[in-house]
């Protein structure tokens, strides 16, 4: 197991002032780091000696060993997951200690820089130009076929159909073909 990694705090931020453009927060310095001893397991973190696959005897925790990662999810003759049984196989998480074995340590105040020129890569957006146009143009094609009714049920036309679009678009007709293909408009 590697050792664990401690970050001490970086140092105090920079205040400049500039009159180029620049981003509005600097880069933290490198972290100092510090170790600590190995992580305590859990002492149940053990492999059962009587799992093995359901209608193989001849595969146990040593065989979910070999590879963990797909094999963690197979089913025992107990009916219960290798992960489970073949703890020290698949995985323990360490025991929680009282000492932290990670400490972050916030990341230093962004360094303020003064510029005559707005710092976003972004401008706004000029407003949309409105055009108006008399009646709308209809497309041709997009008009109900006359003839087309929902398979078995000649009472159902493409007026049903543009009652509740979003299922009945998916319909069969009496043609064979979907309600989306001829009820159009």
């Amino acid at each position: 197991s590697e050792p664990t990694t401690v970050y001490a705090p970086s140092p105090a931020p920079t205040v400049e002032r500039t009159m180029e453009p620049t981003s509005q927060y600097a880069p933290s310095p490198a972290p100092s780091v510090e170790t600590t001893s190995e992580p305590t397991l859990d002492p149940d973190c053990v492999n059962s000696p009587s799992w093995f696959k359901k209608d193989d005897p001849s595969k146990h925790c040593d065989w979910v060993d070999e590879l963990p990662d797909p094999r963690c999810s197979v089913k025992g003759q107990d009916g219960g997951l290798a992960e489970n049984s073949c703890r020290a196989s698949c995985g323990c998480p360490p025991l929680p200690t009282s000492e932290p074995t990670t400490v972050y340590a916030p990341s230093p105040a962004p360094t303020v820089e003064r510029t005559m020129e707005p710092t976003s890569q972004y401008a706004p957006s000029p407003a949309p130009s409105v055009e108006t146009t008399s009646e709308p143009t209809l497309d041709p094609d997009c008009v109900n076929s006359p003839s087309w009714f929902k398979k078995d049920d000649p009472s159902k036309h493409c007026d049903w159909v543009d009652e509740l679009p979003d299922p009945r678009c998916s319909v069969k007709g009496q043609d064979g073909g979907l309600a989306e293909n001829s009820c159009r408009a």
